[in-house]
């Protein structure tokens, strides 16, 4: 029997081996994971610090285009108030000179009539 027992023992010891060989394996592969994790993560954490800095740039651009348009706006109102303007005066300028127009139309009327008396006159 003592064989028989020592055999069982081999190959016991056989199958722890190869039991602690295959845990070895694992936790080699569990720490390549880990490796590997802790590269990935900081390759992460400099993508979000690109991105922050990224999104803060992009807060200061639109902050600049933001002061931009409204200082387009006013200058544009201005623009507008300096075009009512202009236009109120040509429509002044235009009722003043339709006003000069009309009243020399009148006076023209009146001298055809009186060149026509003239005539009329002359011919008799």
């Amino acid at each position: 029997m003592e064989i028989q027992d020592a055999i069982k023992v081999l190959k016991k010891d056989v199958e722890e081996e190869k039991n602690w060989r295959s845990a070895r394996l694992k936790m080699i592969e569990v720490l390549e994971t880990v490796d590997r994790g802790a590269a990935d993560l900081a390759q992460l954490e400099a993508r979000k610090r690109a991105l922050h800095e990224d999104c803060a740039r992009l807060g200061a651009e639109q902050t600049s285009l933001q002061h931009s348009v409204k200082r387009l706006q006013q200058e544009v109102s201005g623009w507008k108030a300096d075009l009512a303007a202009k236009e109120k005066l040509k429509a002044e300028r235009c009722c003043s000179i339709d006003e000069e127009i009309a009243a020399k139309e009148r006076r023209l009327a009146e001298l055809n009539t009186e060149l026509r008396a003239l005539k009329d006159r002359v011919s008799v």
